[in-house]
């Protein structure tokens, strides 16, 4: 069996209708993957198209092993490409750019330095318009930036932008949400600092499309209306409710539970919902996302042991790539060690991490 080494960073790009413009896109990451000394791979989400970009797509994968073909039978838009692509990434990293080439495919190396050096949780690139200054899309792209700055409380030069990076488990939590969104690639950058992300914002290029066409239409007004529409919603999810964890949630989605709890007596059902109706009067310093994690808890109770340990095992790798990266200690222990948060990927892994005693945190405090 060939071992391959492992992958550094995964590049995500949905495609719709794009098939003039893959072989380009693919012919100038691989040259960046080169000259840039990367493990890269590519994930191409053909969604759906119309056109022959599902079958431009299998030459491709056929051609380079680094490259991830993943096909929808519906049209999912552009965040269920990019929940699609994540699920199949296997990179630290994940990076996520549209197909059209209107970013630049060299600048993804920019983003890769960028996040390796700074050790923010997300680098974004800015969308510089210098080429096209003017016409119906950057009016709305900068008014729709300034509306996003406002309702919560920014100062970005770019919030729209999806041209960013960040580790993988960061892309998967910034992709779970509390409501149904028309258009949530909208809401990304609000996402990333609402989430308490740290994020640096770096300059790029924004082409004029060579291939294809826009799906922008003279009179977005359908747009506009979907933008108000999840505008709300992630006004109520960002700024005026709690932040709630849907990890849980998202695990059992796809999971059917061994049993369930027998039903309460219709009138303790009713005295359960009145309880829960006027929470936040009686527990007002509580989350209020409490009944949805109750919920969550109770069916997850039912799980069969191996779903819940992979869980807890999930939960684990996102709580050491944290102390990795925040924490000066662990990742001083770590790099001492050799090893890297993406090598502890079960409970029993945990072994390899020296244990923290007395004598080794008086050390560190002392050292400090």
């Amino acid at each position: 069996m060939e071992n391959r080494q492992p992958i550094t960073l995964s590049v995500i790009a949905p495609c719709y209708n794009e098939a003039g413009n893959i072989p380009e896109l693919v012919e100038r990451l691989q040259r960046t993957f080169e000259r840039k000394g990367l493990s890269g791979e590519i994930v191409l989400v053909n969604d759906c198209s119309k056109d022959n970009t599902g079958e431009v797509i299998a030459r491709q994968a056929a051609t380079y092993p680094n490259i991830v073909a993943v096909n929808h039978a519906q049209n999912r838009g552009i965040v269920g490409g990019w929940r699609s692509g994540v699920a199949a990434a296997t990179g630290v990293y994940t990076c996520l750019m549209d197909a059209d080439l209107q970013h630049l495919p060299e600048d993804v190396g920019r983003l890769y330095d960028e996040i390796t050096f700074s050790r923010f949780d997300v680098v974004q690139g800015w969308r510089n318009h210098v080429k096209n200054s003017s016409g119906m899309r950057v009016v709305l792209s900068k008014g729709l930036n300034t509306a996003l700055n406002v309702l919560f409380g920014m100062d970005s030069k770019d919030n729209k932008s999806n041209f960013l990076i960040c580790r993988r488990e960061v892309l998967e939590d910034l992709l779970r949400t509390r409501y149904k969104y028309k258009a949530y690639q909208t809401l990304l950058g609000v996402a990333i600092r609402c989430k308490h992300y740290s994020v640096r914002q770096i300059e790029t290029m924004f082409e004029e499309r060579k291939v294809g066409e826009s799906f922008l239409p003279r009179f977005p007004l359908k747009m506009i209306w979907e933008t108000v529409h999840d505008l709300v919603l992630g006004f109520f999810e960002f700024r005026v409710t709690d932040p709630y964890d849907a990890s849980l949630r998202e695990f059992l989605k796809d999971k059917t539970p061994t049993n369930t709890d027998e039903p309460l007596p219709w009138w303790r059902e009713w005295y359960f919902r009145f309880y829960v109706w006027t929470f936040p009067l009686h527990h007002w310093m509580i989350s209020y996302n409490a009944y949805q994690y109750y919920l969550d808890l109770k069916k997850s109770q039912w799980l069969k042991p191996e779903e819940i340990r992979a869980y807890q095992e999930q939960r684990l790798r996102q709580l050491l790539v944290h102390a990795y990266y925040k924490v000066p200690y662990y990742r001083q222990l770590f790099d001492a060690s050799g090893i890297k948060p993406e090598d502890i990927r079960t409970i029993e892994d945990l072994t390899r991490i020296p244990v923290l005693t007395k004598k080794s945190s008086r050390k560190t405090c002392t050292a400090d």
